[in-house]
């Protein structure tokens, strides 16, 4: 079992049983010290982790300062960053799920029948082609997101990361798709409606960009995240 304590102040770690024993014995922490592992919600006095003997504090607290025990090397973990700040499936955070397994999901849904509802016996096969793909592109990302949201909504392991690389794919999957529709539509249009239709496919990508921005930002600066998902910063 790797460990993680709060020593001097700050986070360190991780430990293995042989060096949180030595530094029970050098009184450096006690069972009341906050440790945490992997697969812990929140940080936890370490006597919940490790049965910790009755005497050992006040062994510890007659003990020197071990010179041989094992060096406290410092972990990545912020200082008191799972225990301050809000946690759990709110805010911003709430608001992400929702938008990703509802919020999105209608208005794709919606979009895309009013895209199939303007498709006609007289439509062009070019055009046509091109709001088939489109249509099907965004249905498999609007699906996609509703099970990436699902995970991170009921906090399954490893959430954090699938959301980073989900954006990272559903910026290039709207990039690919936009391309393809405007090469595709482009090559029967009128010059003037050409035109207009590549302006419309930039501007989808120019706001999947701001989006990806401003939500892969948030997924690796957000404390809220950091304290619901304390092992995706280990």
């Amino acid at each position: 079992m790797q460990i993680h304590v709060q020593l001097d102040g700050a986070p360190s770690g991780p430990h293995n049983r042989d060096e949180i024993e030595a530094l029970l014995v050098s009184g450096r922490v006690t069972g009341e010290t906050l440790a945490w592992t992997q697969g812990m919600a929140t940080w936890q006095p370490l006597d919940t982790l490790l049965p910790v003997s009755p005497s050992t504090p006040e062994a510890a607290s007659a003990a020197p300062l071990n010179p041989y025990a094992p060096p406290v090397h410092a972990g990545s973990l912020p200082q008191a960053e799972y225990r301050t700040g809000p946690t759990g499936i709110g805010g911003w955070l709430l608001f992400y799920c929702v938008s990703l397994t509802i919020l999105t999901p209608l208005m794709v849904l919606k979009g895309l029948a009013d895209s199939l509802a303007t498709l006609t016996s007289d439509t062009p096969p070019a055009l046509r082609a091109g709001i088939l793909i489109e249509s099907a592109g965004f249905l498999a990302l609007v699906i996609a997101g509703i099970v990436v949201g699902v995970m991170l909504w009921t906090r399954k392991p490893r959430a954090v990361r699938i959301v980073r690389k989900f954006l990272v794919f559903r910026v290039v999957a709207t990039l690919a798709l936009e391309a393809t529709t405007i090469l595709i539509m482009c090559s029967s249009l009128a010059p003037e409606v050409a035109t207009t239709v590549t302006i419309a496919g930039g501007t989808m990508v120019f706001r999947e960009l701001i989006h990806f921005a401003i939500w892969f930002s948030y997924f690796k600066k957000s404390r809220r995240v950091a304290n619901t998902f304390p092992e995706e910063a280990v």
